[in-house]
């Protein structure tokens, strides 16, 4: 048993893609999709291994161990959590504030204005500290923050990614072809030849 149906919306200024111009289009887009789960994966590890050494010689360290360490190179705690911690704030946390400044741009609030509100209020705070302003820095907690962070970032990214990928290998079991009515006959013709007010048959 066959249907029938008729095209009533106005045809896309754009050309028909034929199925060879859908396969290519779709691997452009996963290169960059890719591109982008990798750099995040890479600022979550280069983030976390950064993090440990903030932990180890912070307060939040020294509570956790109950004993407090010496910093390499003469450093004290504060300056090597500063110099750390930017890295990780500045480097690795980039993706959130970049974001955050964009909605606030745009006078909207979103998930990542809340983390990038935590992560710089607590770092900007620990400069301070460090630099004078009597307290105590929160380098670790910041440093924690920006890795879980990028580490959940990057399992949405990649599982978003993999759902588009999905999505397009369903698309390529479009048919190349379309059987067109005309006078009560039906023509098999590529989906190119396919114009507005056409009557398609549609089998199972």
């Amino acid at each position: 048993m066959e249907q029938h149906h008729h095209h009533e919306h106005p045809r896309a200024s754009a050309a028909v893609k034929t199925p060879a111009e859908h396969r290519r289009a779709p691997d452009a887009h996963a290169g960059h999709g890719s591109h982008m789960v990798q750099d995040m994966l890479r600022r979550f590890i280069g983030s976390a291994i950064l993090t440990i050494p903030i932990v180890l010689y912070s307060p939040l360290g020294t509570s956790a161990f109950g004993r407090s360490l010496a910093p390499p190179f003469g450093l004290s705690s504060g300056l090597l959590g500063f110099v750390l911690t930017s890295i990780v704030v500045w480097w690795g946390g980039s993706p959130f504030v970049a974001s955050a400044a964009r909605s606030l741009r745009q006078g909207e609030l979103t998930m990542m204005t809340l983390i990038a509100t935590g992560i710089v209020v607590s770092y900007v705070y620990s400069a301070a500290v460090t630099f004078g302003l009597p307290g105590e820095p929160f380098y670790g907690p910041a440093a924690m923050l920006s890795s879980v962070s990028l580490l959940g970032h990057w399992l949405e990214m990649r599982s978003r990614f993999a759902t588009g990928r999905a999505v397009e290998a369903l698309l390529e079991l479009a048919p190349p072809t379309a059987r067109r009515v005309r006078d009560g006959h039906e023509d098999e013709v590529p989906l190119a030849a396919v114009a507005v007010g056409d009557v398609l048959a549609v089998r199972p």
